[in-house]
C-alpha cells in the first residue's frame, strides 16, 4: 500500500492538505480514469468559512459530462431547453478547472 500522498511525512496525522496538491491528486486520477474508460471525475471543493477544502468525485452520468465538455462536445438532452443545458456546462466548466485542468 503507498503512502497518502496529501498527508505531509513529517506530520503522521495531519488531515489537510493544500488546494494546489489536492488538483494535482485529482488530475493524475482523473488521467488514470480517462484512460481506463471508468466513469469518475475528481475535483477539489475550495475551503469555505471555517470548512477545509476537500476532495470530492462524480460518477457515472454526471462524470461523462464533464468528459463531453472537457472534450468541447455540446451536451445535447432531447427536448432540453437550452439555458439548462447551458447551466450544465458551466458547471462542467468548473469541474473541470476544479480537477486540475485549465482549458
Amino acid at each position: 500500500m503507498s503512502a497518502n500522498p496529501l498527508r505531509r511525512p513529517s506530520e503522521p496525522q495531519y488531515f489537510g492538505a493544500d488546494e494546489g496538491r489536492m488538483l494535482d491528486f485529482c488530475l493524475e486520477h482523473n488521467r488514470r480514469c480517462r484512460a481506463m474508460g471508468w466513469p469518475r471525475w475528481y475535483y477539489v471543493q475550495p475551503a469555505v468559512n471555517e470548512k477545509p477544502a476537500e476532495i470530492r468525485t462524480l460518477d457515472g452520468i454526471e462524470a461523462e459530462e464533464v468528459w463531453t465538455v472537457l472534450d468541447r462536445r455540446p451536451i445535447d438532452y432531447a427536448g432540453w431547453e437550452r439555458a439548462r443545458l447551458e447551466k450544465i456546462e458551466r458547471r462542467c466548466v468548473w469541474l473541470i478547472k476544479q480537477g486540475g485542468v485549465t482549458r
